[in-house]
């Protein structure tokens, strides 16, 4: 009696997780077609609905950022954006919500935090995307092995694989073909499976850094003209106090940040780019 009260309970809870699983899936599916259909408040309450104790929370707050950016209501996408890109927290996502936040950072023509987060980007996902570069092109890196090895251990519980999953691509446990695999304890599927979604991990990834590449040579620009060209021709700066001359050079640097930030509001909202 009580074995078979045992097998009804994990048969339960299988259940129950297998259930959440799809249910979370049909709202991300219903949420992304009313975002294609331009029905961005709609998509946001289904959004919404992805408790903050799923693994797909991430990437349900990456969705609605982009949704409230559409709205225009670039406070709230920033909000979600800074989450995302927390050091606690980016080790979980893609490289995505770094160029969100700095897009948002351009439409906002806050170059100080623009320049602040492609920083931290190179700080912080460097060693990701090298990881998933590598697991691309040779079908492994220094973590994958022993990740899988977890994989196959406890397929339904993704906690279990802990810190080396930033190291590898994202959600990939919960790709059919990767469930199949680690269930029947085929290593050499799983490693296959795995090289496929690293490649569409790095290819993206790839995409990324182009426009992030782009948003710093084009904030670059705006800082530029913004400091240079917003005065007068042949206007003569006078030195102040605070002010800082370099030998080589007449002209004036301004080395405090709130002065540089209050040059650089007066900027351009469209730049005929896109990203």
């Amino acid at each position: 009696m009580i074995k078979t009260l045992g097998l009804f309970l994990i048969l339960t809870m299988t259940f129950t997780s297998a259930f959440a699983a799809d249910s979370e899936q049909v709202i991300f599916s219903k949420a992304r077609k009313l975002f294609e259909q331009k029905k961005f408040t709609q998509a946001l309450d289904l959004y919404n609905q992805i408790p903050t104790k799923s693994d797909r929370w991430l990437l349900a707050v990456e969705e609605k950022a982009w949704t409230y950016m559409h709205l225009d209501q670039y406070d709230k996408a920033l909000a979600e954006a800074r989450t995302l890109t927390s050091p606690a927290l980016s080790g979980l996502t893609t490289t995505e919500p770094f160029l969100m936040k700095a897009l948002i950072e351009v439409k906002l023509c806050d170059y100080v935090a623009v320049f602040k987060t492609l920083k931290e980007f190179k700080q912080q996902k460097r060693i990701q995307v090298e990881a998933i570069q590598e697991l691309a092109k040779k079908g492994r890196n220094s973590v994958s092995v022993a990740t899988l090895e977890k994989f196959m251990a406890t397929p339904d519980d993704w906690k279990a694989m802990g810190a080396t999953l930033g190291l590898m691509p994202q959600l990939f446990y919960h790709d059919k073909q990767m469930i199949a695999a680690a269930r029947k304890k085929n290593m050499s599927a799983l490693t296959k499976r795995l090289q496929q979604l690293a490649v569409i991990d790095n290819n993206e990834n790839y995409r990324i850094l182009q426009k992030m590449n782009l948003i710093e040579v084009e904030s670059i620009q705006r800082v530029h003209m913004a400091t240079n060209f917003d005065r007068k021709q042949g206007e003569k700066i006078e030195k102040g106090s605070d002010d800082l001359v370099f030998k080589d050079s007449d002209e004036v640097w301004l080395d405090e940040l709130d002065s540089y930030q209050a040059t650089v509001s007066r900027c351009q909202k469209k730049s005929g780019r896109t990203m």
